[in-house]
């Protein structure tokens, strides 16, 4: 929905050719594709949270920038701007000096013993 979200707004305004908008969704393409590394090979959770604050930044001025061209363009990315609010939230748990917070996900107890253990025939 991204990719078609961009492609209706670009089609819409290519005669105007407003670039200083397309650095905007430039900024947020290379936040998009930057936070996976920063997030799981660099296990850099304070990073991945100045790029998560980037990408969404940069989703809440094209939504806004898209609604003023193509409207059907800004309302295809509301889906995505939960997903990315939600996955923020999730960073922010990860995120070291919030751990033990109001923030922090509560734990999960399972069950003891070792996982994939087998069990005796009785």
């Amino acid at each position: 929905m991204i990719a078609f979200s961009i492609f209706l707004y670009v089609r819409h305004t290519l005669p105007d050719r407003p670039y200083w908008s397309y650095a905007v969704i430039a900024t947020h393409l290379l936040a998009n594709f930057c936070w996976t590394p920063i997030f799981f090979r660099m296990q850099s959770p304070g990073w991945a949270l100045v790029d998560i604050i980037i990408l969404d930044i940069s989703l809440a001025a094209m939504a806004v920038i898209f609604w003023q061209a193509h409207k059907t363009s800004s309302i295809l990315l509301w889906p995505y701007a939960a997903w990315v609010s939600f996955a923020t939230y999730l960073n922010i748990g990860f995120y070291p000096p919030f751990r033990g917070s109001a923030l922090q996900f509560p734990r999960i107890p399972f069950p003891a013993g070792r996982s994939g253990a087998r069990r005796s025939a009785a």
